[in-house]
């Protein structure tokens, strides 16, 4: 997999002027000001973006730039008395695709490390979480669940047509396979119900139980949704890119856990650990349209020369991953075996590699949750999956007992994106430790569960809290918790 990231560029100085820009605070040749000529710091100007996906022709950060610095510009004149020295950038320029940024863009993945050596500062700050906006068609965003663009094609399922939006498209699917899960007509209502009521009585291994095949469900769902068998979204190029990190990010992001598109450059942690205050780009251009100082906050800007994050192939999310995992909520698994167990009680779990060659990317996939339904060896019987761990370490399942005894190894049940794309693989070669790549792992994420699509207790999530939300101890429609939508994108 080829993914693009953005290095920083210098960039010429502007030599346009326009008389519009001339305020009566700001100096000129002919009205200077007290301190003209003493250096100033240099500030973030302008931030021009490339998009990865070659249908988009402009991006949401550009468009939100260009929205907000349009000026309007009067006839210039030679009266150099009212030249600005402060000139400021009168527009941005779309750059096209494939242009030298993108042809840069997978070299400039694979010279950027995150090595722990880079953290021998003294931190003031770890660096947040850091998302771009949503957006329709450029991969390296998160997706928009309240719209639906030609890129995916959805499992087909009665009650949708095409014009159906993705969140609508995952309800349905999440319907399905509970009623698939769990039997008995059983809806979503019932049973949050019945996890509710077996917590309020003390039935620890029934909730477990249940929040765990409700955490397959929705697993499930998001998979059917995204489909990546079918969706252009995660097609590969021949002979070219693949897309298995954005498809691993999709899944993850979906299900409520962190797991980085982009990330923050090593300028930018470095400004962020001595202090800069981490803030929206919204909230930067607002500032930036008051002329206010911004010389003390940095905002997530992708690609361009300032740009203040970049994006992540598989090489570099491995090495992040080795960096900073264990601060964003990952924790490194030792076997395949306990990465399936792991999956199977309700937690995400992916196994991630680097290649052996900097120049060519590794690989990312998710470890997905047994049931009834799919199972890591095929033609096994695994009677009414995911089991109860009520215990610290998670247990191995039927399948993976039967896998390790008749070959001596374990692969666990995986969907992916990549050269070849699969819903959900069973049986697969232990690729992840093959001569084509290195530091090979499995990580579980275990912290804070933050989903676009639902509540951590509508999605069986690790961290979840189901109580019953009356004291008849039953659930209506609309008694369960639903989505915050607090994501934040900074």
């Amino acid at each position: 997999m080829s993914e693009p990231t953005f290095g920083h560029k210098k960039t010429a100085a502007s030599k346009y002027s326009n008389p519009s820009l001339v305020s009566p605070t700001t100096p000129t040749l002919a009205n200077p000001v007290r301190g003209f000529g003493l250096p100033t710091n240099n500030l973030l100007q302008t931030a021009t973006e490339v998009s990865t996906d070659q249908q988009e022709s402009q991006s949401a950060d550009q468009q939100l730039l260009l929205e907000q610095q349009t000026l309007t510009q009067k006839p210039i004149t030679h009266n150099i008395s009212r030249i600005s020295l402060h000139c400021r950038p009168l527009k941005l320029t779309v750059p096209e695709v494939g242009d030298k940024y993108e042809q840069q863009a997978d070299t400039n993945a694979n010279q950027v490390m995150f090595m722990p050596a880079s953290r021998s500062v003294i931190q003031r700050q770890t660096p947040p979480p850091v998302h771009l906006e949503p957006h329709r068609r450029n991969r390296s965003r998160p997706i928009d669940w309240n719209t639906r663009d030609s890129s995916f094609s959805p499992e087909a399922i009665a009650g949708t047509d095409e014009d159906t939006s993705l969140r609508e498209m995952f309800e349905v699917h999440r319907q399905a396979q509970i009623a698939a899960i769990f039997g008995n007509g059983m809806t979503l209502e019932q049973v949050y119900a019945d996890i509710a009521r077996a917590r309020e009585e003390g039935r620890t291994d029934e909730v477990e139980r249940l929040r765990t095949q409700l955490f397959a469900a929705n697993q499930y769902a998001v998979i059917a949704t995204l489909n990546p068998e079918q969706s252009d979204r995660y097609a590969p190029i021949p002979g070219g890119k693949t897309y298995c990190n954005i498809y691993a990010y999709d899944v993850v992001s979906a299900l409520g856990g962190y797991l980085p598109r982009v990330w923050w450059t090593p300028s930018a942690i470095h400004r962020i650990e001595r202090g800069s205050q981490v803030i929206s780009l919204s909230d930067y251009l607002e500032r930036r349209r008051r002329r206010e100082s911004v010389e003390n906050y940095i905002a997530p800007i992708y690609g361009g020369s300032e740009g203040t994050v970049f994006e992540l192939n598989a090489n570099a999310l491995t090495t992040w991953m080795e960096t900073w995992g264990d601060e964003m909520g990952w924790r490194r698994l030792d076997s395949p075996e306990s990465a399936q167990a792991e999956a199977n009680n309700g937690k995400i779990v992916i196994v991630l590699a680097a290649n052996v060659n900097p120049s060519r990317s590794g690989h990312v996939a998710v470890v997905v949750a047994e049931t009834s339904l799919h199972q890591a060896q095929p033609n096994t019987t695994v009677n009414n999956p995911p089991q109860p761990n009520t215990s610290s370490q998670a247990q191995p399942s039927p399948s993976q007992q039967a896998q390790s005894n008749s070959s001596g190894s374990f692969s666990p049940l995986q969907s992916q994106a990549g050269r070849n794309n699969y819903n959900f693989r069973q049986g697969s070669p232990a690729w992840w430790q093959d001569r084509d790549h290195e530091r090979g792992a499995f990580w579980v994420y275990e912290g804070q569960t933050d989903s676009p699509l639902s509540s951590p207790e509508l999605l069986g999530a690790h961290d979840s809290e189901i109580s019953l939300p009356s004291e008849s101890g039953t659930s209506e429609p609309g008694d369960y918790p639903t989505p915050t939508g607090d994501t934040s994108f900074v």
